[in-house]
């Protein structure tokens, strides 16, 4: 995320302009990431909860070690019990992603169309 704000920085201090419309575009660009903070945090606490996640369905395999085999480049586990808790490991790891996919596209619309505004 912070590399694609980088970027942008980048893109508005190299871009063919006045040095007064740099310094301009500049500003609005890092107040409007300024006020983004708040769902960088969000962003960084869904990132947690992954890991958190992650680690369940680790330590589920480690205790379990041989209640479940790789077979054909999946996991197979001998018992419901453990399929369906890996399972719902990584169920939660794939909606917490597209959470935070959904959330990081709206930001980056809203910094597209802020920049748009400051073109026309």
């Amino acid at each position: 995320m912070f590399r694609v704000f980088a970027q942008i920085r980048q893109d508005i201090g190299s871009a063919d302009l006045n040095p007064s419309s740099k310094r301009s575009m500049l500003a609005v660009f890092d107040k409007a990431v300024e006020r983004g903070q708040p769902q960088l945090a969000e962003i960084w606490l869904l990132d947690e909860q992954i890991l958190s996640q992650i680690e369940g369905a680790i330590k589920l395999l480690g205790a379990n070690h041989h209640a479940w085999q790789v077979d054909s480049g999946q996991l197979v586990f001998r018992r419901q019990a453990d399929l369906d808790l890996f399972n719902s490991y990584m169920s939660q790891v794939q909606a917490i992603e597209t959470k935070q996919e959904q959330m990081q596209n709206a930001s980056l619309r809203k910094a597209q169309e802020s920049l748009s505004k400051l073109g026309q």
